[in-house]
């Protein structure tokens, strides 16, 4: 990581869209973003490019380049084990994309520590952090996009189960 690195990069991976966004971090201010259609005939390879194609857009966008990042965070609509960074499956997607290790090819893309978590999930801490969950200390989020999606936040954390998908519907 280079000591200037001050921006994160975040990529909501969804149904129909990938949007990404660069955040300034001492400020908090999202200083480029990008958008680009996912399609269901892409397999990992074509998926990975579109990720890959739609940061480098976000990044020119904020006018900074992948060396002034200090990580990636993805939030998917599939199921993942955020502890090794895979995605394991993408129901509104191809049925191609199995046990991804999409954490590890961003890593490798940005040369940065990249996250992967279900989308919900990521919109839930939020929630929690920022939004209508702030003064709630145990809540349910459902969203409803291209499919419908749960998680449960208790004591300002988040719920995940055994099998990470506490909450999903």
């Amino acid at each position: 990581m280079s000591p200037r690195a001050r921006y994160a990069l975040g990529i909501d991976f969804g149904g129909t869209k990938l949007l990404a966004g660069v955040v300034n971090l001492a400020t908090g201010q999202v200083v480029g973003t990008a958008k680009k259609k996912t399609s269901a005939s892409d397999g990992p390879d074509e998926l990975m490019q579109r990720i890959f194609d739609v940061a480098d857009a976000a990044l020119k966008s904020a006018k900074t380049k992948a060396k002034d990042l200090t990580g990636v965070g993805v939030g998917v609509a599939g199921q993942v084990d955020a502890e090794r960074g895979i995605l394991l499956g993408t129901p509104n997607l191809s049925q191609a994309i199995v046990d991804l290790p999409m954490a590890k090819l961003l890593t490798d893309r940005f040369g940065v520590p990249a996250a992967l978590r279900n989308d919900v999930q990521i919109a839930a801490l939020g929630e929690a952090r920022f939004g209508a969950g702030a003064k709630a200390s145990d809540f349910l989020c459902v969203f409803v996009g291209t499919g419908v999606g749960g998680a449960i936040v208790r004591d300002g954390e988040l719920v995940t189960g055994a099998a990470g998908t506490a909450g999903e519907i």
